[in-house]
C-alpha cells in the first residue's frame, strides 16, 4: 500500500503495522487511516444511471496510472527487510519511502497458500519469465496433490450429482495439469512486449471495496491483501462486478439501447430487462472509459483467445475440489483453437 500510495494511487495510509506474531500484541497486525468518504457498496443501488456510469469512468481513471506502473518481475511487493533472508527477491529501481526499500518477492495470492498450499517448499515466485508465471502454479499443485490430496467428491454439492455421486479421480486431474504443463509455454504471447508487462491490480475491485466523496470522486481503494503482479495478458479483465460475459449483446460490444417493448411487459418482466439492460450497459461502458483512459487494459481486453489463457492459467493453479472437468473442458477448448 505504501509503495502504490507514492505512486499517485488513491489508498489508505498506514501508520504501523507488524508482519509477525512477534510483537506485544502477540498478532500480525494493521493500523492504516481511516479514509473519508463511503463505501459505495453502500450507495450503489441508491445511485442514478447518470452516477453509475460516472463511477465507471473514475474507476478507470484510477486504474490507468496504476496499470502504468513499470515492474521488474512478477510475484509481490514487500519492503525488503521484511523478507528472510535466502528468500527470493527482484529490487523494485527508483527511489524509496524513508530509506526502506520495496522489492517483489513470492506472490501472495490466496490459492497459492491456502491451507496446506503454504507448508509446500515449492517455488512462488518472484519470476521475470511470463513462462514461469505460466507454469509455477500448476507445479505448485501437482506437488500438492502427491503429497495432500486423495480421490474426493466434488466440493461444489449441486456438481455431485452430474459425477453420479462418486468420488473424482486424482489421479485424472494429474493427468490434466500434466497436460496444462505441456502447452504452458505456447501460452505467452511472444510477440507482445506489452502483454508480458509485469502489471499490478487490486484483486477485488468491487464496490465495496471503492471509497468516494460527496462528487463521486475515488478517494480510497481498501482490501489490496494478497494483491499480486502478473504479466499484463494475466491480470486483465473487466472486473467481475462490472462485466457481463455471456451475453451475447455485451461481448460483442454494441451499445446498449434501452428494450424499445419496455412499457408492454408486465412487472417481473420490467424488472429482468431493466436489470440485463443494467448489466450490459456497466460491461459496455467499462470497455469505453478503459480505452479512453487506459489504452494498454483496453489491448489486453481485445486480446484473442486472452480470456482462454487467463482460465486454464487460474484453473490448473487453484486448489483442486474435486473436479475434473473444468480444466479438461479448457484444454479441449484450447486444443480446438
Amino acid at each position: 500500500m505504501d509503495f502504490l500510495r507514492s505512486k499517485g494511487v488513491p489508498v489508505p495510509r498506514v501508520y504501523g503495522y507488524s508482519a509477525t506474531a512477534d510483537n506485544a500484541v502477540g498478532s500480525e497486525y494493521i493500523i492504516m487511516e481511516m479514509v473519508n468518504g463511503k463505501e459505495v457498496g453502500d450507495i450503489w443501488f441508491h445511485m442514478s444511471e447518470k452516477e453509475r456510469l460516472k463511477l465507471i469512468y473514475k474507476v478507470a481513471e484510477v486504474e490507468g496510472p496504476l496499470f502504468s506502473i513499470r515492474l521488474p518481475a512478477s510475484g509481490s511487493i514487500y519492503y525488503d527487510h521484511d523478507l528472510a533472508a535466502g528468500v527470493k527477491r527482484v529490487e523494485i529501481p527508483g527511489p524509496h519511502r524513508d530509506n526502506k526499500r520495496f522489492c517483489i518477492g513470492p506472490e501472495t495470492t490466496l490459492s497459492l497458500w491456502y491451507g496446506h498450499q503454504a507448508l509446500l517448499s515449492v517455488d512462488q515466485g518472484p519470476y521475470s519469465d511470463p513462462r514461469d508465471v505460466l507454469k509455477g502454479g500448476a507445479k505448485k499443485e501437482v506437488e500438492y496433490l502427491k503429497e495432500y490430496s486423495r480421490h474426493r467428491h466434488s466440493f461444489q454439492r449441486l456438481r455431485r450429482e452430474i459425477y453420479h455421486y462418486s468420488q473424482q479421480s486424482l489421479a485424472e486431474h494429474l493427468k490434466h495439469l500434466h497436460d496444462y504443463l505441456s502447452i504452458a509455454d505456447y501460452l505467452n504471447p511472444k510477440d507482445n512486449e506489452v502483454l508480458n508487462q509485469p502489471t499490478i491490480r487490486h484483486p477485488d475491485l468491487q464496490p465495496q471495496n471503492i471509497i468516494v466523496s460527496e462528487s463521486l470522486d475515488i478517494v480510497g481503494v481498501i482490501d489490496w491483501q494478497h494483491c499480486s503482479i502478473l504479466p499484463l495478458f494475466l491480470q486483465s479483465g473487466i472486473p467481475k462486478y462490472f462485466q457481463n460475459y455471456g451475453d451475447e449483446e455485451s461481448e460483442s460490444v454494441r451499445k446498449p439501447q434501452f428494450p424499445q417493448d419496455f412499457e408492454m411487459l408486465d412487472g417481473q418482466d420490467q424488472a429482468e430487462a431493466l436489470e440485463l439492460f443494467c448489466r450490459w450497459q456497466l460491461h459496455f461502458h467499462y470497455l469505453a472509459a478503459t480505452l479512453k483512459s487506459n489504452k494498454v487494459h483496453y489491448e489486453a481486453l481485445t486480446y484473442e483467445f486472452g480470456m482462454l489463457k487467463q482460465r486454464l492459467f487460474r484453473h490448473a493453479r487453484n486448489p483442486w475440489e474435486g473436479d475434473n472437468m473444468t480444466l479438461k473442458a479448457d484444454l479441449i477448448q484450447a486444443a480446438q483453437n
